[in-house]
């Protein structure tokens, strides 16, 4: 494949427009399913296409409220060692967002932040699909990660006696999304589909994530030419990114279906990429 500057042809990964799916709701367990006879973990099916990713520096400034995602400027205090530390992340790091986001977006009143997930990529990853890894992988398929009701249903689970009360106030579902290595990399970055170019009815397609105790429900996105996509070519570590899942009350609010993406301008001396990605409730 040719690469033209920053941007980049690469393959994104869809969901499965077959019309199985009509009846059939797509799902996956957290679990192994072993013991249960003729069961799956998933019946999820994916189909690659060949896609451009174009590349945001000093072309546009994107918007969390027009393409659903948007860049910030914010240096972390926090050492590389200390996001390995549960407490530390949940108290230092969080607070650290907390004045990012209230600063960006003072419409946003109160924060209700609910977990995190750090990715470190494996130097075989994709290529031992399946295998067993010491820290979770690059998700190369186009989702966000909460429908508005599952959105609802983990925020009853997370904020526990208040939920009820909370979520008669409008709030987004978001995510902040920064890179853990100490300089920029080109391995695996991350991309987002600039919502003016989904088409919600016919794009997108629920699917139950099945908790040992819960069950959960997110959205993927099922392939059209239209989608344009773009990306932070060189994306720095101190350079933010903070996109919208869903939004409990604002139907036509903007969103931002993402994944990672095999970067063909990469080469194997690079740094594999580490990130870290908080997930919040922003209430207004």
């Amino acid at each position: 494949m040719q690469n033209t500057g920053g941007i980049v042809e690469t393959e994104i990964g869809y969901f499965s427009r077959d019309p199985k799916y009509d009846t059939e709701k797509p799902y996956v367990t957290s679990f192994p399913v072993d013991n249960f006879p003729g069961a799956k973990v998933n019946n999820h099916e994916w189909v690659f296409y060949k896609s451009v990713v174009g590349d945001v520096r000093d072309k546009f400034t994107p918007s969390l409220d027009i393409q659903g995602f948007q860049y910030l400027n914010w240096k972390t205090e926090i050492g590389r060692p200390d996001f390995e530390v549960d407490e530390t992340v949940k108290s230092r790091y969080y607070s650290e967002l907390a004045e990012m986001i209230k600063q960006a977006f003072p419409r946003y009143k109160k924060l209700a932040f609910f977990d995190y997930a750090i990715r470190i990529r494996d130097r075989n990853y994709p290529s031992a699909h399946g295998a067993v890894t010491t820290n979770s992988q690059p998700f190369r398929f186009a989702h966000v990660d909460y429908t508005e009701k599952g959105a609802r249903m983990r925020l009853t689970d997370a904020l526990g006696e208040g939920a009820e009360e909370r979520l008669k106030t409008k709030c987004d579902i978001l995510n902040v999304w920064r890179l853990l290595n100490d300089r920029p990399t080109k391995d695996w970055p991350l991309t987002f589909c600039d919502w003016r170019t989904v088409d919600e009815s016919n794009d997108l397609i629920e699917n139950d994530v099945v908790f040992t105790t819960a069950i959960g429900e997110n959205h993927y996105l099922r392939h059209n030419p239209d989608h344009k996509w773009w990306y932070l070519a060189e994306q720095r570590p101190e350079e933010v990114v903070i996109f919208r899942n869903v939004s409990i009350g604002d139907p036509l609010a903007a969103r931002a279906f993402h994944c990672a993406f095999q970067n063909t301008q990469s080469d194997v001396n690079q740094l594999h990429r580490e990130s870290i990605e908080v997930r919040l409730a922003a209430f207004y």
